[in-house]
């Protein structure tokens, strides 16, 4: 599931998908999560108006969820008792999620809050107990206390945050590994005092004495190929600093080697940062732990607060009160707070209100004088035209009822996002046939999928890999222009080694499985004849000798292969006639791939055809007698093209699909499904 923020701003250019949400969700300094200004526990974060003269941005949906309750909003605001401190709306839209996580899957729920608004839209209204899509429009921001904006909040239950980052209290337990039915994000690595620290990653070298051997708990993340290590701030506070954030001059370390993971003897070596130094770190080895992100490690910033014991709504937790006394400067407390997950009374319970806030009827800090009776009653009446606890369905009260927890909704979004990340991958062969039409097909059409996937709105990594055998530069400018159009990144290989290793490792596979495989090549029986009748043809094609040099594990839960080469489905090795009456489609490489992967598998047991990648031939009449001026004008840029790098080609990609050839001629020219067996 891929969140998104409630209010949707224009994406800029050089702003990564965490600035932008937190971008989206601007907030209210008075208003923040976890702790309002008055020293009270506040369950989200009110969002300004931003549209500053303008009308305000329209509040959405942050994911599919079902509508659990709607309040059409008063027009009364200016009056007792929604007006307290000034005009405030009471519309309300809460919907409840269920995020899927993990395999074997979990289940997670949690709600999502909007309060304040002016207006809410009738199909909402009227679809209580029904799914809506993200996105969906609930209504307009409204006012609170007299300045526009609303209130957005996200919890979850005591069962749901279990599931979600594996425990419900504390730090993360760093005297075990972490959850392997969920992980998803950047690896973390837990390394005890006394881990050492090599000059190289050679299991020959280890007798040599160790560059440095630490002296305390160090956190090593690795990220985007990119590695570095926190330790725990001498000053307290449960504060994780990076190294080289902590004054510590780091001498450079070899460009080949830093930031890269190397498996030498199956064993897991990373070179990282230590105090002074950076040297290479045995990760399997004992005592050291791997962590993802889905275990909201502590160093990284999560903190689960759940010690104030009292029902009421002021801020006792021990923690916070630490957090208060040692971080000086805001914006690291701000930082703290974006982390922090905390346990306390639902806000918006009218049956607890009178509990809640009885601690403003007696002299404190953030509140003087103290509630006299007029005042505590104004006050009362106020926050129970506000609530809503008690109309909520019975199984929403039960989630809801007593203390829950809450998250800041921009570290939520930002961190489940993490989790919805796939690649889909596409797979180029060499092309035999080096006439206009035909040169460049295998690369078109691997561009028209790229563009239909990320035109879908499919969150993930878009990846082309290019056997380098029969292509020039100019026909690498020709995918590179398309890859800059559409954000795609590809990338060459020389043979079969490299496609099964980027198969397998990918940017962190760890993290980021297959979601989709199309493959665009030349095709024998059961064999992606990648290479076809190039010299090196063996060191490039996958058969059923070597498919298995690629992990079975690389793919997502919904992963499949698409593949577009001749006779996949074919299985008999001889069945290469126009005629073939026994197939043994059972024994095929489509078949075996689906079983070894337990992934649907998509194939010809035919010929595939790319005859029609750069326009059917009904197309091209059609343009002669109507003069289509889209299709001329994409004629006239292959036209160009040919001049440039000798071969037709769009920008855009392909323009029809791959199609079924005609031999065998008796057999099916079905794209055949292949599940396993």
């Amino acid at each position: 599931m891929l969140l998104a923020p409630p209010i949707l701003l224009s994406q800029r250019k050089t702003e990564t998908d965490d600035d932008w949400v937190r971008r989206c969700i601007h907030v209210d300094k008075y208003r923040d999560f976890p702790v309002n200004n008055l020293g009270a526990w506040h369950g989200g974060v009110h969002i300004p108006h931003t549209d500053a003269g303008g009308t305000a941005n329209p509040v959405r949906a942050i994911a599919e969820g079902e509508i659990v309750f709607c309040r059409y909003p008063s027009d009364r605001i200016s009056e007792d008792p929604l007006c307290y401190l000034g005009a405030t709306d009471d519309g309300v839209v809460l919907l409840r999620h269920t995020l899927t996580l993990g395999d074997p899957e979990v289940n997670i729920v949690f709600y999502s809050l909007c309060q304040h608004l002016k207006q809410v839209r009738r199909n909402v209204l009227e679809g209580v107990g029904t799914l809506i899509k993200k996105g969906t429009i609930l209504g307009t921001s409204g006012r609170v206390d007299g300045k526009n904006g609303f209130h957005f909040q996200i919890c979850c239950d005591d069962t749901n945050l279990q599931k979600l980052a594996g425990r419900s209290t504390g730090n993360l337990d760093i005297s075990k590994p972490g959850r392997s039915d969920i992980t998803y994000g950047d690896k973390h690595y837990y390394l005890p005092s006394g881990t050492p620290f090599m000059a190289s990653p050679d299991e020959k070298k280890a007798t040599r004495p160790p560059l440095y051997i630490s002296d305390t708990e160090l956190f090593v993340t690795f990220t985007d190929k990119k590695v570095f290590t926190r330790q725990e701030n001498p000053a307290g506070s449960s504060i994780y600093t990076k190294l080289s954030e902590a004054g510590v001059r780091l001498p450079a370390a070899p460009a080949r080697d830093y930031g890269e993971t190397v498996t030498w003897n199956e064993a897991e070596w990373i070179c990282a940062n230590y105090p002074g130094g950076s040297g290479w770190v045995k990760m399997t080895a004992p005592g050291i732990n791997q962590y993802s992100d889905a275990d909201f490690p502590h160093w990284t910033g999560w903190s689960l607060v759940d010690d104030d014991s009292n029902a009421d709504s002021q801020c006792d937790s021990p923690v916070i009160q630490q957090w208060q006394q040692q971080i000086n400067d805001e914006k690291s407390l701000k930082e703290k707070y974006f982390y922090a997950i905390c346990r306390f009374p639902f806000e918006w319970d009218e049956t607890t209100v009178d509990s809640r806030f009885s601690w403003l009827k007696q002299d404190n800090k953030f509140v003087q004088p103290a509630f006299n009776p007029p005042s505590w009653d104004k006050f009362l009446n106020h926050a129970n035209a506000l609530s809503f606890f008690g109309k909520l369905p019975a199984d929403a009260r039960t989630a809801l009822s007593g203390r829950v927890w809450h998250f800041n909704p921009a570290a939520f979004i930002t961190h489940i996002n993490k989790a919805s990340q796939v690649e889909y991958i596409a797979v180029v062969g060499t092309q035999i046939h080096n006439d206009p039409a035909n040169k460049l097909s295998f690369i078109g059409q691997a561009v028209r999928y790229m563009r239909k996937y990320m035109q879908e709105g499919n969150r993930g990594v878009y990846t082309v890999l290019i056997f380098e055998e029969g292509y020039e530069d100019k026909h690498y400018a020709m995918l590179e222009s398309s890859a800059m159009k559409f954000g795609f990144k590809y990338k060459k290989i020389e043979c079969n080694t490299n496609l099964f290793k980027y198969l397998n490792e990918g940017s962190d596979r760890h993290c980021i499985p297959v979601k989709q495989l199309s493959i665009f090549c030349h095709g024998l029986q059961s064999e992606f004849a990648f290479g076809y009748k190039y010299a090196v043809s063996e060191k490039l094609s996958v058969d059923l000798q070597n498919y298995t040099m690629i992990n079975e594990n690389i793919f997502s839960r919904l992963g499949r292969i698409n593949s577009y080469a001749c006779r996949t489905a074919m299985g008999r090795l001889d069945g290469h006639s126009d005629y073939e009456f026994t197939p043994k489609i059972n024994e095929s490489l489509a078949q075996k791939m689906a079983n070894y992967f337990d992934i649907p598998v998509f194939a010809y047991v035919i010929r595939s055809s790319y005859a029609d990648t750069w326009g059917a031939r009904s197309q091209r009449l059609a343009s002669k007698v109507i003069k289509d001026p889209w299709f001329e004008k994409l004629s006239l840029e292959r036209e160009v093209n040919i001049k440039l790098c000798g071969a037709s080609y769009n920008i855009d990609g392909a323009l029809n699909d791959v199609g079924a050839g005609t031999t065998p001629y008796n057999l099916t020219d079905e794209y055949m499904e292949f599940l396993p067996v």
